[in-house]
């Protein structure tokens, strides 16, 4: 759809959609109305800093604004500077100030932009914007989600998700009902019209119609809506909103990214911090932890100050589980949760229950009944009641089943039996694979043992399989397959 947008006046019909940004439209680069050169566009005035203040001097060094504000930025507007002020103990804020200091937008807000020599798109401290003009007049109330840079007298806009257009005066030309639209020289238009979703049942029964620019099902009747849009500065965007089944809008777009709901919670991701929200949207845990995950109807989340790590476990509402902070958790899908506290791993369970105390080097997950630990330099295997099935001997040890090990140490490898008897021991590798063992010397080549140590084939195969149809093995020997 391309329409053209007259000075005044009712949109007119014009040619057919293009398919490429127009050059000097938001899509097609940045905005050159800011700038942080250290160098004024314009101007006799330049920013200078002094200690961890900016203020104004003239071209020959004279003050003509004291440091007082946290950070300026220069527009093209040569005697207006957009101002950062932190009072104590709140939020940043942004204004427009001119070279006397006046406030002509009040510094007050969470951020101006420059969109055009005499207009600011300014947001609020909930992420809403509204267009100003140079004399810190709104022309619009607060009630976008963005305004990108004027191409002209135009300039696009994002409500909901949807793209529309609106021109200097604040006036909106064109309504957001589209998933994009693109501003040509000749201030003609180009929509991009929604995407329609059909949502069926199991039976390719019709549910729903639902019309956004993409979606995702997240399970539990939720889905993700994305879009993307360009923000003040014509850097690409994506937006993400939270709906149900029906297309209602749970979560208003914004930036975040959805994982799939599992027990009715999802993980949400937002400025690179994680946080669970529930099925209608609320917040279980704000989004403010370095690393969260979902397992075994709990949570497992750490947040990192300085250099140190802090972990804890909460039930699927966000009350605390864990009794002690943890320097780490590592979430398991099933079994006990190695945990490592003051410098020692051990096991919680999923009521947050320390049940094998930190004493550990270091803890792996169980496999079955059993775990392998590091102690003292060296590994061992342990039950969950932590008595020892094989104490700490080797550099590594790896499960087969209940009743055998592979353990290599220094100078052999050694199969063992559930009493840690040793039933073969070699100078090569051994590697267990599905149904027996393999034996691989330092030329590569590859023998077969059974589980109890006895020798099946020689050392002499380029590879051997897992069992095949529960007692073949596939071999390779010089290039030709042997069963």
């Amino acid at each position: 759809m391309c329409l053209l947008l007259a000075a005044a006046g009712a949109p007119a019909a014009g040619a057919p959609v293009a398919g490429t940004p127009a050059a000097g439209d938001p899509a097609a680069g940045t905005s050159a109305y800011a700038t942080n050169s250290p160098v004024p566009s314009a101007g006799p005035l330049v920013i200078k800093k002094e200690g961890n203040k900016f203020g104004l001097v003239n071209e020959r060094g004279k003050q003509v604004l004291p440091p007082r504000y946290d950070s300026l930025q220069y527009t093209r507007h040569n005697e207006h500077y957009i101002a950062y002020m932190r009072q104590a103990g709140s939020k940043q804020q942004a204004g427009l100030i001119n070279a006397k200091g006046k406030e002509l937008i009040p510094i007050r807000f969470a951020r101006v932009s420059p969109i055009s020599p005499s207009r600011y798109a300014v947001t609020d401290h909930q992420k809403k914007v509204a267009l100003f003009n140079e004399f810190g007049e709104a022309k619009t109330p607060f009630a976008f989600d963005e305004i990108t840079a004027f191409f002209g007298k135009l300039a696009r806009f994002y409500q909901n998700g949807r793209a529309g257009v609106l021109d200097t005066d604040g006036t909106i030309r064109l309504e957001a009902q589209y998933q994009d639209v693109i501003i040509h020289s000749d201030q003609t238009v180009d929509a991009l019209p929604l995407r329609k979703w059909a949502i069926t049942d199991g039976n390719n029964k019709l549910l729903y119609t639902l019309q956004y620019d993409s979606i995702r099902p997240l399970g539990e009747d939720r889905w993700a809506a994305t879009t993307r849009f360009y923000d003040s500065v014509g850097r690409p965007t994506t937006m993400t909103a939270l709906t149900d089944a029906s297309g209602s809008m749970l979560i208003p777009y914004r930036a975040m990214k959805l994982d799939a709901y599992q027990e009715g919670v999802a993980r949400v991701e937002e400025k690179g911090r994680f946080g669970l929200l529930d099925l209608k949207g609320n917040y279980v845990l704000p989004a403010e932890w370095d690393s969260l995950g979902v397992a075994q109807g709990t949570v497992v989340a750490g947040m990192r100050i300085g250099g140190n790590w802090y972990w804890h476990l909460f039930d699927l509402k966000g009350n605390k589980l864990s009794r002690h902070t943890y320097q780490n958790i590592i979430p398991l899908a099933e079994g006990l949760l190695p945990a490592k506290r003051e410098g020692r791993w051990g096991y919680i369970d999923a009521s947050g229950q320390e049940t094998l105390l930190c004493r550990y080097d270091t803890t792996f997950a169980f496999t079955g009944e059993l775990a392998r630990v590091r102690y003292n330099g060296l590994e061992g295997v342990i039950n969950k009641e932590g008595l020892w099935q094989i104490r700490p001997f080797a550099e590594h040890i790896t499960i087969i089943d209940p009743y055998r090990f592979v353990a290599r140490l220094k100078q052999e490898y050694q199969l063992l039996n559930e009493k840690g008897e040793v039933l073969y021991s070699t100078p090569y590798v051994l590697k267990p694979i599905l149904g027996g063992i393999a034996e691989i010397n330092p030329s590569r080549q590859w023998g077969l043992l059974d589980l109890n140590g006895k020798r099946l084939t020689p050392t002499e195969y380029d590879w051997i399989s897992d069992v095949q149809e529960a007692t073949m093995f596939f071999a390779v020997k010089e290039g030709k397959k042997e069963f």
